[in-house]
């Protein structure tokens, strides 16, 4: 088990959005805990229906490693299987 401090926590907190952002490179299916990577986004990845479905989040600090560190598991379509 990993000891975060107080702020480590608070910036480790998904953000809901509502629509593309655009100086966001990594966006997460709040609902599967899926991260896609929004400059390598594939038609399967289906972004627009994560924003219709209203599960799209975003992490503080943009980066994949705190996605996985949130429980996040890559898109098989824009990030590829994990070996």
């Amino acid at each position: 088990m990993t000891c975060r401090t107080k702020s480590e926590e608070a910036a480790a907190i998904a953000i809901p959005v509502y629509s593309r952002p655009a100086e966001k490179r990594f966006l997460g299916n709040e609902n599967i805990h899926e991260v896609h990577d929004l400059s390598n986004e594939q038609p399967n990845c289906q972004i627009d229906e994560i924003f219709r479905s209203v599960h799209a989040v975003v992490f503080p600090y943009d980066s994949l490693l705190q996605a996985h560190e949130d429980g996040y598991t890559d898109c098989i379509w824009c990030l590829g299987p994990r070996a």
